[in-house]
């Protein structure tokens, strides 16, 4: 016999008592106000259920009677403090099932609980009793008749009293007073309509007239539209998961701990974070474990898998990436696209294009699925990993101290050779054809263009090589292009639409201006510019990657003018770029291409089909210094020792 709960004063003993929050603050979201009590309850009154069975059994009673939730909305809209008491009748002895859960969940979301059909079921004939209900307000009177319409054009016709019954008293007519010394007396209007009688209806309203329109009332639509309906998959018990270390560290970062604090702790949070199940559901969660984290940024973290076999070898590795966006971001329409988080889409549309014998997609990384946790508004990807980390660490390796002085182009001695960056430029340039038509040769039927627009050296990723093919060295990595959080494809791309009812750009820009963002092209500054956001937009990232690694800079920097200007500010001439010293020993080509991708103008930037006939024309060059010919590329594998992305001697 389960415990009984304890009664507040002067509540009935069935009754969960009211309890009372922080008025001052903003209050609880309106489902809140009843679990918090609904949890204290059932681990005093249920304690043998499990977390998942107690879970289950909350939504299925927040979800099932419209007139349950009635009490807790009015508490909601006032804020004032109080959360109202309810039947502690409606808790089962033994929790409700998935299924029942799923039900309660789509009769929610049918839009057909009202307060006459308060569990929506389906036909309402008559409406289920639902006993009594804390709280629940009155039924609303039925509308008044509205009398019938006159036309002018016609006699109007008395309507009888009805006949039936004594007819009930009527209030003496008032009779106007005579009209005297009135020489222009009003023309006689027609007759009255007299209006049918109104029985037992002591408060009755004037009648509206018919073209009077409802008024806007606000409507909370969850789930929205651009979500995938319900039922969901179940998501991990609560105790399962646990705050991806970039959540943490944004936390610290936002109350300044400063960064000793975070140092100090994020070691830990990321320990217990590799803890937490892969998630995946086609896998076996016990042959999975996390074994090292990656890195994280504003709305995710990553961390490396690895699957072993009875003798814990080895067999098989996965990067979970696990997004946690802003609840802003995630009820934004423009972040979802066919039902799905946009990123994961993204994804979604690149599988369903790439053919690993005719269409394989090699710069672009691979997609091993997703989990979408709707409750707790994450997600994570699935992804392949790229052993060697990404470019932006491969360029950090290679700096040196005296980089803080005046003098950058005269340290950076150890630059990559000129055909290992025509390299990187050429399999960057693949990876936006693919973006550009779906395929590497032609445009796909039906295809519509992605735009990276969060193109840089962080998300540009080093995979090993296996061996030595098509005259590539062994030592040389595959370039893969990562990262899809801020990829799209326009919603409306009629020309001729009207600036406002356009998605593309202002749904696609950065939140605010960028001051030191140099590597991103203006267009993707927030301001009130009409400039769209294309494949272009690519291209200047591509050309500031080769910027960085052709002068030694990276991260932030591209080319800049005396001054501190930038070519996200205005733009720059292209002979500054051509002969900045830090370019030396490049050939003219190669600087002229760069300061080409470079412009402020998109229209001023070459297409993305134009940059690869222009690197293979540099690449089928045997006297070119970019020249693919193996010959030279092998060359360099030797002298230098192989890697052009290793540590220089001596660093």
């Amino acid at each position: 016999m389960p415990p009984k709960a304890v009664p507040g004063a002067g509540a009935p003993p069935n009754m969960v008592p009211a309890s009372h929050y922080n008025a001052t603050q903003r209050p609880p979201q309106k489902k809140n106000l009843f679990f918090r009590t609904y949890d204290a309850w059932v681990a005093v009154n249920r304690p043998n259920w499990k977390t998942a069975e107690r879970n289950r059994t909350r939504d299925f009673i927040w979800w099932d009677n419209f007139l349950f939730r009635q009490p807790f909305e009015t508490a909601w809209t006032a804020n004032n403090g109080v959360v109202p008491p309810w039947d502690s009748n409606v808790v089962p002895v033994n929790p409700r099932a998935l299924a029942e859960k799923n039900n309660a969940h789509a009769r929610f979301n049918s839009r057909r609980q009202t307060r006459t059909n308060p569990t929506g079921a389906v036909p309402v004939n008559p409406p289920p009793n639902v006993g009594p209900v804390q709280n629940a307000p009155p039924s609303p009177l039925p509308p008044l008749p509205l009398p019938p319409r006159h036309n002018p054009a016609q006699p109007a016709v008395p309507i009888a009293p009805p006949i039936a019954g004594p007819a009930p008293a009527r209030p003496a007519a008032v009779v106007a007073p005579s009209i005297v010394n009135r020489p222009d007396p009003a023309p006689a209007r027609p007759a009255a309509v007299v209006a049918p009688p109104i029985v037992n209806r002591p408060d009755s309203a004037p009648a509206r007239p018919t073209e009077a329109k409802s008024p806007y009332k606000d409507q909370y639509p969850f789930y929205y539209p651009f979500m995938p309906p319900p039922p969901w998959d179940e998501d991990p018990d609560s105790t399962e998961l646990r705050p991806p270390p970039h959540l943490s560290k944004r936390k610290w970062e936002e109350e300044q701990r400063g960064d000793r604090y975070i140092l100090q702790n994020i070691e830990r949070v990321t320990r217990r974070w590799l803890r937490t199940a892969l998630g995946k559901l086609d896998e076996e969660e016990s042959t999975w474990q996390g074994s090292r984290f990656l890195g994280s940024g504003t709305y995710g973290s990553t961390g490396l898998w690895v699957k072993t076999d009875a003798q814990k070898n080895i067999i098989q590795s996965m990067v979970a990436k696990e997004a946690t966006p802003s609840l802003a971001s995630w009820i934004q329409p423009s972040e979802w696209r066919q039902q799905r988080p946009r990123e994961i889409t993204m994804h979604v549309i690149l599988d369903n294009a790439r053919d690993e014998d005719t269409n394989p997609f090699p710069n672009i990384i691979q997609h091993y699925g997703y989990r979408l946790m709707m409750r707790h508004r994450r997600f994570r990807l699935y992804l392949e990993y790229c052993s060697r980390g990404n470019l932006a660490h491969a360029l950090r390796d290679r700096t040196t101290v005296g980089w803080k002085n005046g003098q950058r182009h005269e340290d950076y001695k150890d630059a990559p050779p000129e055909c290992f960056i025509w390299y990187v430029l050429a399999e960057l340039v693949e990876a936006c054809i693919i973006l550009e038509q779906g395929n590497a040769n032609h445009l796909r039927e039906n295809w519509q263009p992605l735009v990276h627009a969060d193109f840089h050296n962080a998300n540009v990723f080093l995979k090993p090589r296996e061996s030595s093919s098509n005259g590539i060295p062994k030592s040389w990595p595959h370039i893969i292009l990562a990262d899809y959080g801020r990829m799209f494809y326009e919603i409306n791309t009629d020309p001729s639409a009207p600036f406002e009812e356009r998605d593309n750009p202002h749904e696609y820009v950065f939140n605010s201006d960028f001051d030191g963002y140099n590597n991103y092209p203006s267009e993707l500054g927030f301001s009130t510019h009409k400039t769209r956001i294309t494949g272009k937009t690519d291209v200047f990232s591509i050309g500031a990657i080769a910027w960085q690694m052709m002068a030694g800079k990276f991260d932030r920097d591209v080319p800049i003018l005396a001054g501190g200007r930038a070519p996200a500010k205005e733009a720059i001439p292209k002979e500054v770029i051509e002969k900045d010293p830090n370019l030396r020993g490049y050939s003219r080509q190669l600087r002229k291409l760069i300061a080409h991708c470079l412009q402020f103008t998109p229209a001023d930037r070459p297409g993305i089909l134009a940059m690869r006939e222009a690197i293979r024309r540099v690449q089928n060059d045997p006297n070119h210094p970019g020249s693919q010919r193996v010959e030279i590329r092998m060359a360099y594998d030797r002298n230098m020792g192989g890697d052009p992305l290793a540590n220089p001697p001596g660093h």
